[in-house]
């Protein structure tokens, strides 16, 4: 696969599970995976990923939902959101900003910017001199 191309919709990446420890009463339950190969048309790809965000269904969600509550008359190219990190995404034709800097760009999909490290998140930025604009997710204050 060439360097900077786009992964085909239907492609497998698949994974292989390292370690379960149950919830305690003191501690939360973790699942520890690794992802290692993405299946493309029936070819296998040895892969390294790396974890860049997590984020609970319910964070999700709010962040696809317009700051002033959807409107009938507004379309969904005009909301004002919010990322998972704090993030405002001003679409239709406005950037994605982290205060009054410009960190990103909408897409019709969702957001692409360049990985910033959160040290409060445990975050890191950019990985192997990758600083492309990629999918957004912003980490978390915490994990």
């Amino acid at each position: 696969m060439a360097s900077k191309s786009t992964i085909r919709a239907g492609a497998k990446v698949i994974g292989h599970l390292l370690d379960v420890t149950p919830a305690t009463a003191t501690s939360a339950a973790k699942v520890s995976f690794r992802f290692d190969t993405l299946e493309v048309s029936k070819q296998k790809i040895p892969i390294t990923t790396n974890l860049r965000a997590l984020a609970s269904m319910m964070d999700v969600h709010e962040a696809q939902l317009p700051q002033t509550g959807p409107d009938r008359g507004t379309s969904q190219n005009s909301w004002t959101t919010v990322q998972i990190g704090g993030d405002v995404v001003y679409r239709g034709g406005g950037p994605v900003a982290h205060g009054s800097e410009v960190v990103g760009t909408p897409t019709t999909n969702g957001v692409l910017s360049r990985l910033r490290a959160n040290a409060d998140g445990k975050c890191r930025g950019e990985t192997d001199g990758n600083d492309l604009p990629q999918a957004q997710l912003s980490c978390p204050k915490s994990l």
